[in-house]
């Protein structure tokens, strides 16, 4: 049996292996998170908070204008673009979006789909995982911030890249050889995280 002092020590050594473990993303989330940081902005000027309205109108505008047009089958909107203009090789991507709406119509973030247009089985070079390391540094020129951890994700399976500034958590993951998603989401809305606080 351990004395006083010997379960003293056992505690201590019990605390301090349970904030080793504790990972470095929980550890930026708890830290964003109590920061009272907030960063809402998504793209074109659309920001978390605003209605399904708002979305709707906004894309209407663009589309009016033909910024962006309409994605298969009407359920996302479509915009073409370069990742990086500086790069040798084209690195033009099309990018499917939509808002996350939570049951009030609010939008509390944005739902990507990013694909190289020049894709082929065969060219390696324009397949998901490099696109998803690519995506990475232009959402770290578009925001700023924290930079991306990679980070092993239970629900999905696989590992995913990983920033959180403030409130907004933005995470990049291939779904396939072709399409990486990524999504844009404001932590304080989805369901336990009101516990890191």
């Amino acid at each position: 049996m351990l004395g006083r002092s010997g379960y003293n020590i056992f505690l201590i050594l019990f605390f301090c292996l349970f904030l080793a473990c504790e990972s470095e993303y929980t550890s930026m989330v708890k830290k964003e998170l109590n920061s009272g940081k907030e960063h809402n902005e998504l793209i074109f000027g659309m920001k978390m908070g605003e209605t399904r309205k708002d979305f709707f109108e906004t894309c209407w505008e663009l589309n009016k204008a033909e910024k962006i047009s309409h994605g298969p089958e009407n359920k996302h909107a479509l915009y073409k673009t370069n990742l990086d203009s500086t790069a040798e090789q084209s690195q033009k991507v099309e990018m499917l979006f939509y808002g996350i709406f939570d049951s009030l119509q609010v939008m509390r973030g944005m739902d990507f789909k990013f694909t190289y247009t020049g894709w082929a089985i065969w060219n390696e070079h324009y397949h998901a995982e490099p696109l998803a390391i690519a995506l990475t540094d232009y959402f770290i020129k578009k925001y700023g911030g924290n930079p991306f951890l990679e980070i092993e994700v239970a629900t999905l399976g696989k590992k995913a890249f990983v920033k959180v500034d403030g409130n907004r958590q933005i995470k990049i993951y291939p779904i396939d050889s072709k399409e990486v998603r990524v999504k844009i989401e404001d932590l304080r809305y989805l369901p336990g995280y009101q516990d890191l606080i």
